[in-house]
């Protein structure tokens, strides 16, 4: 009886998310404040249908990082995070630590959490966090005076293809976390922005993925084995606003 209880809540709160997440395709979304400004444009893979107790349909929106480092390699700030990312809020994931989500970001960030894992905890957020845009999004921050790099990381959970599948194994290099991880790993841009830049766009440009399973914060720069993850976004751009 407790186990169809259970069930019938799931059922519930699934059926809400479903209602909630098609009521605001496409809705516009703007973040932060200052006199730089990235937009990003979904791709014809923004919105990404996986299964919950396999067979419910839900429709879901990509996890994104947004940051700053200086030309050395230093982190600088968080611009923008994900709410799920930045609060440990996976939703009906029994507490799963997503450490797979947005690697690159979470281990440049450099905050290790008690479980040595560097994505944020729902006692130790991430402050630099909005909900998840359900469609075209800018976010503002002010850079300051020196040269500077802005990253984008962007990903999908359950995002499957025949290079990375639900069925590998932990070890294996094509492993992201199970039937309920990443999938296809982490996408990540950049562009470096300096002093002398005028209002010009920028384009953020993908240069390779993240840790498949998210157990370190290295860059893989080849692209073969992504397929549908380099359309999430259409276009990452930059521009001064002042």
């Amino acid at each position: 009886m407790n186990r169809l209880i259970l069930t019938i809540l799931a059922l519930g709160v699934i059926a809400v998310a479903i209602l909630t997440a098609c009521g605001k395709n496409g809705q516009n979304m703007s973040y932060g404040i200052g006199d730089y400004e990235v937009s990003i444009e979904p791709g014809e893979a923004w919105h990404h249908t996986f299964y919950a107790m396999d067979f419910i349909p839900i429709e879901n929106e990509p996890q994104m990082a947004i940051w700053l480092e200086d030309t050395c390699g230093n982190f600088l700030s968080t611009v923008y995070v994900t709410e799920r990312s930045a609060t440990q809020g996976w939703r009906m994931a029994g507490g799963a630590r997503r450490p797979e989500a947005l690697p690159l970001w979470s281990h440049r960030r450099g905050i290790a959490a008690p479980d040595s894992l560097y994505m944020p905890t729902a006692n130790a957020p991430e402050a630099a966090t909005g909900a998840t845009p359900h469609g075209s999004f800018t976010a503002r921050f002010a850079r300051g005076q020196s040269p500077a790099i802005v990253y984008a990381e962007i990903n999908h959970s359950a995002d499957f293809n025949q290079y990375y599948t639900a069925d590998a194994l932990p070890g294996t290099p094509s492993y992201s976390g199970g039937k309920e991880g990443s999938g296809q790993p982490a996408i990540v841009y950049r562009a470096p922005i300096f002093v002398e830049d005028s209002s010009e766009i920028i384009e953020l440009k993908p240069i390779g993925h993240s840790s498949p399973d998210g157990s370190d914060g290295l860059l893989r720069t080849s692209l073969d084995s992504i397929t549908s993850a380099l359309d999430i976004v259409s276009r990452i751009s930059l521009k001064r606003v002042k």
